[in-house]
């Protein structure tokens, strides 16, 4: 099968970089994972209200709602990216800069896939190694820490097939490379975990990142969202900061979900585009910190 000679030879390529990731781990271009409040971008930040299309004033405007650290769009292959290949290497620079002029972190958001250019539903599928190498691209351009892998339906095969074997090999190299190039990483993927979403998905393998954040929708209860998180440690994730806001959430309820679900390190809000959409849910947003100590306090209205 080609995708498991690729494999074994990007693997192979990739020895070395798992040799480094002991003398890169707590040392990464940031201080560990984010912390506090974050957001994620999974596009550009003006693809719906051309205001943000100044960095300036994107990093204004998340400053002024608290916001800590932000996951901008790195180049993620999918319909949901809203912008060319170009976009990525002419904008993520000027936005990196400004939100880190601000003391707003930065992390690098990106789709990925266990691809080997093959073709799917009438589409073909970008290289593990391209991927990779326009997800670091976009992390150096924006002066990145952290990079969040999102993970999802393609990553499925048969638990104990080949096909999952190479997959979880696939996962391990790209977490791997980017520690080696000495980034922090996070999986995102379904809040379900291995017991209420699929077994048939690498989850062991992605647990090699250094913490995993559940997406957790705002329509769930307190103790169906609890139930996600142990199934996430049950795969092997230390360290858990759900993102949390999915599903269209009202304010009340956004703001419900924040409170009640606990963390290690931060809340990621899914996201800009559904903070942006109108006055009260982004001045509902402005309303949440994210302390140490794992639960989020809301103010209230000024």
């Amino acid at each position: 099968m080609r995708l498991v000679k690729y494999m074994r030879d990007l693997w192979t390529a990739l020895l070395v970089a798992v040799g480094v990731v002991a003398l890169t781990r707590g040392t990464s271009l940031g201080a560990g994972v984010p912390k506090g409040k974050g957001i994620t971008v999974p596009g550009p930040p003006g693809a719906h209200q051309s205001r943000w299309r100044n960095p300036d004033a994107f990093a204004d405007e998340l400053a002024r709602l608290g916001v800590q650290w932000c996951a901008l769009p790195g180049e993620h292959f999918s319909g949901q990216s809203r912008a060319p290949e170009s976009w990525y290497d002419a904008n993520l620079k000027a936005y990196g800069e400004a939100l880190r002029k601000r003391g707003i972190a930065v992390s690098i958001f990106g789709y990925v896939y266990p691809g080997d250019g093959e073709m799917r539903d009438g589409n073909r599928q970008p290289t593990v190694e391209r991927q990779m190498s326009r997800l670091l691209r976009s992390a150096r351009l924006a002066g990145a820490s952290n990079i969040r892998f999102n993970c999802e339906s393609q990553w499925r095969a048969p638990r104990g097939s080949a096909r999952f074997e190479v997959y979880s090999e696939i996962a391990r190299a790209m977490v791997a490379e980017a520690k080696a190039a000495g980034y922090t990483t996070t999986c995102s993927s379904y809040g379900g975990g291995p017991r209420f979403f699929s077994n048939d998905f690498p989850w062991e393998a992605w647990a090699t990142c250094d913490n995993g954040s559940p997406q957790l929708y705002s329509q769930e209860g307190r103790e169906a969202r609890e139930a996600r998180r142990e199934s996430w440690r049950s795969a092997g994730f230390r360290e858990l900061d759900p993102t949390v806001g999915l599903g269209d959430a009202e304010p009340e309820q956004m703001l419900e979900e924040a409170q009640d679900t606990p963390y290690d390190n931060n809340l990621a809000f899914w996201s800009w585009y559904l903070i942006d959409r109108d006055d009260p849910m982004r001045e509902a947003y402005g309303r949440v910190r994210v302390p140490p100590g794992g639960q989020a306090v809301i103010q209230e209205n000024a």
